[in-house]
Formats: C-alpha cells, sequence, structure tokens
C-alpha cells in the first residue's frame, strides 16, 4: 500500500503510513530564551547591577557546541544552528543542555546541565523546551 499523497521529506512510507524516518539528518538550533530578573540567592547577574549575558550549550555524544552570548538582556534571542544529528541519534540520546550568564571572571549557571529527551512529536512540532525556575530555551528542529 503507497502512501497518498507522498511522505514528506524526512518521513517514509510504511504499510501506507508516513513515519518519520530514524536516518533522515536534523539540524538543532537555539532560538530563545528567558532569565529571571534575579538569580536564586538574590543578587544581580552581573557584579555592576546590569542585565546577564546568556547563552546555550547543547552537547550530544561527544560534540558540544554553545551559541555566542547576547548581550545584557532577560529575553535573548540566537538563532543559531549549534548540530547536526539523524532522527535516530535524536531519539535514542537526547539532548544535553545547559544555560550561562557569561561575566568575565566565570559564568554564571542558568540552568545546570540537563538532558532533554527529543520524541518524534518534537520532532515533528519543530520545537523543544526546557530550564527552570531561573530561565527557559527554546531549541528547534528542521530537516537538514
Amino acid at each position: 500500500m503507497d502512501c497518498v499523497p507522498a511522505c514528506r521529506t524526512g518521513y517514509v512510507c510504511r504499510s501506507g503510513r508516513c513515519e518519520l524516518d530514524g536516518t533522515a539528518v536534523w539540524v538543532v538550533s537555539a532560538v530563545r530564551g528567558s532569565v529571571a530578573e534575579r538569580k536564586a540567592d538574590g543578587s544581580t547577574w552581573d557584579a555592576v547591577g546590569g542585565a546577564p549575558d546568556p547563552f546555550v550549550c547543547v552537547r550530544l555524544g561527544g560534540e558540544l557546541r554553545c551559541t555566542g552570548p547576547v548581550q545584557n538582556t532577560m529575553r535573548p534571542v540566537w538563532n543559531e544552528d549549534l548540530l547536526t544529528a539523524t532522527a535516530r541519534t535524536l531519539m535514542d540520546s537526547g539532548l544535553r543542555v545547559s544555560f550561562w550568564d557569561e561575566d568575565v571572571t566565570n559564568h554564571d549557571s542558568i540552568y545546570t546541565e540537563g538532558l532533554l529527551s527529543v520524541s518524534e512529536p518534537a520532532l515533528r512540532a519543530g520545537t523543544l523546551e526546557g530550564g527552570c525556575p531561573l530561565g527557559r530555551f527554546e531549541l528547534s528542529f528542521r530537516l537538514w
């Protein structure tokens, strides 16, 4: 039985249904984030009282990629491609994500590295969100 209409790129026809192709390559991008006004201890993000300089890092296996920091903002927008991987690798491994405030001497953690599961619905939707009370971030997925 054929799929009518034909399956879109990244999907294959199996038993008359379009299913995710595990070998299709996807691009993972960091899109945007939000940061709490103050750190957990109530202090400001920067010593002089300024807003944070947020960046996000994504790890898949041994590969670690980070966005550039966005200066002095509680609402960073990155729109940066970070890595590529097959659907199967993303779903089997998940993504380890951390979220930071860049500082001159050391970086403040907004979200300590956590494992985000990547599911077929997340790939279909094209987005995945994560975070904690101090900050949230959005990743996107698109076929390469």
